[in-house]
C-alpha cells in the first residue's frame, strides 16, 4: 500500500489537484510504501582534484559502495579506484550516505586511484609558501606523495601554525581536501602554494 504525505498530512486519492493541496515548485512529498518511508533522492556534486565536476543523483539510503557505483557508471571510473571525501572525511563503503548528515548540491571530492601503479613513487621536491598574513615565504621539502594534512604539519612545525587553522591554495583554486596527494593536486617542484589563516569565522589574508 502507497501513501503520500505532504508536510504530515496524507493526501487523498482521488480527483483532487495539486493547487487544492498547495502543492506549489519546489516542495517535498514523502511516499510511503507498506507502512515504511521511502528515503527521497538528492542530487550531489562530485568534484576531482583537478577540478572536473559532475552531479550525481543519489539516494539517502545507498550505501557508499553504491554512490561509486554510480559514479562509476556515469564517468567510467572504476569502483576500486575511487575514494570519496566529505566535510573532510574518507567515506566507508559499507555505512549509509544519510549517515554523514549531508545536504543536497553538497560537493563530495573523488580522490582517484591509479590501478596501473600498485606503489606511487615518491618523488622529492621543494615548494614555496607564501603566508597571506605576514606576507613570508617558507621553502618545504616535500614528496609528490605527501598529502596537503601532511604539509600543514610541517606549517604547524616551522611557523606554529595549528592545523585546524590553516587553509592552502593555489592561484586558481582552495585545497579543500587534507586527504589529496601533491601529486592528486598537478604540484610539482616549484611550485607555490598560498597560506591563510582561520581565525574563529574570520579568514586573515
Amino acid at each position: 500500500m502507497r501513501k503520500l504525505f505532504l508536510a504530515g498530512m496524507s493526501l487523498q486519492v482521488g480527483d483532487h489537484t495539486l493547487a487544492h493541496y498547495n502543492i506549489v515548485a519546489g516542495s517535498t512529498l514523502d511516499l510511503v510504501v507498506n507502512g515504511k518511508e521511502v528515503a527521497p533522492n538528492a542530487e550531489i556534486s562530485v568534484e576531482t582534484a583537478c577540478g572536473k565536476k559532475f552531479p550525481v543523483v543519489v539516494n539517502y539510503d545507498l550505501l557508499i559502495e553504491d554512490v561509486k557505483k554510480l559514479i562509476e557508471d556515469k564517468v567510467h571510473i572504476p569502483l576500486k579506484q575511487q575514494r570519496l571525501v566529505y566535510d573532510g572525511v574518507e567515506l566507508e563503503d559499507a555505512r549509509l550516505l544519510r549517515s554523514y548528515d549531508f545536504q543536497e548540491k553538497d560537493t563530495f571530492w573523488l580522490v582517484i586511484d591509479d590501478a596501473s601503479m600498485e606503489v606511487k613513487t615518491r618523488v622529492s621536491m621543494r615548494i614555496q609558501i607564501q603566508v597571506s598574513a605576514t606576507k613570508k615565504t617558507i621553502h618545504l621539502d616535500v614528496g609528490s606523495t605527501d598529502t596537503i594534512h601532511d604539509v600543514k604539519a610541517k606549517i604547524q612545525a616551522r611557523e606554529h601554525i595549528p592545523t585546524g587553522q590553516q587553509v592552502l591554495f593555489l592561484p586558481d583554486r582552495r585545497l579543500y581536501v587534507d586527504a589529496y596527494t601533491l601529486d592528486d593536486y598537478f604540484i610539482h617542484n616549484g611550485s607555490t602554494l598560498y597560506l591563510a589563516q582561520v581565525l574563529g569565522e574570520t579568514l586573515l589574508t
